[in-house]
């Protein structure tokens, strides 16, 4: 049974071959994904192909001319308002009316998340809401590596069907527990990649704008001119300074 696990799959953990593999047999080869949140941490997955074999991935995969492109777009706000209270209050409306949700809210922050096809007009509401202190707009096209993380799903499922359909033949406990362990570890990776590209999915449908408030009071110390010289004379100055 070991034997025919190496001769299957190229098994890495313990397991060798001599003389060059036959042709066309699935060998697995290390490549990589981007991490959620860490660009520069790849994401170490196998898959179950041989390069060169038809549906194995040499790069990731060409996006074709008129495809949907998949791009996350980021908002970042921070506004100068009168009365913070009430603009949290108008943010909350705002992200009703354009369906979408809060995902985080503290003291003078707000992050909210709103369908990516509402992101131009949420974004143009809420400079509206206060003094735009700063302002940062990105979008990021993840449309590869999207399409590379279906193409590696699409694989290990194939690997992994391949796996349980030699559990299923029977053998020695210990041949049995050898193919066990391979495909608990495929399923694991399975989980991880689809895991990654859910959490895609999700950030490429919902955007998100992260807003801070600086609560400012009205200064009315700065002298100013009245349209009219007979209501400074009624005290309207001294009034409004109150």
């Amino acid at each position: 049974m070991r034997s025919l696990i190496c001769l299957l799959f190229f098994f890495p953990a313990g397991c060798t071959l001599t003389g060059p593999p036959p042709a066309g047999l699935a060998r697995e080869r290390t490549v990589s994904v981007l991490d959620e949140g860490a660009a520069s941490s790849p994401v170490e997955f196998t898959s179950g192909l041989e390069e060169g074999e038809p549906g194995a991935a040499t790069a990731p995969a060409a996006v074709h001319r008129g495809e949907r492109r998949q791009v996350i777009y980021d908002g970042t706000f921070t506004l100068e308002v009168r009365d913070r209270e009430l603009i949290l209050k108008q943010v909350r409306k705002l992200v009703a009316e354009l369906e979408g949700f809060i995902q985080e809210e503290g003291s003078n922050r707000v992050e909210l998340r709103v369908p990516a096809t509402r992101f131009d007009p949420a974004v143009e509401r809420i400079a509206a809401m206060g003094r735009v202190v700063s302002r940062s707009i990105k979008a990021k096209d993840v449309t590869e590596d999207y399409q590379d993380l279906q193409l590696r799903i699409g694989m290990k499922e194939k690997f992994l069907a391949e796996l349980q359909e030699l559990y299923g033949k029977g053998g020695s406990l210990k041949d049995l527990l050898e193919v066990k362990r391979e495909i608990d570890r495929v399923r694991e990776e399975l989980e991880r990649l689809k895991g990654r590209l859910r959490w895609l999915a999700d950030r490429v449908a919902f955007s998100r704008i992260t807003v801070t408030f600086r609560e400012v009071k009205a200064d009315f110390t700065r002298p100013f001119d009245l349209p009219f010289r007979w209501l400074d004379l009624l005290g309207v100055r001294e009034l409004l300074s109150l």
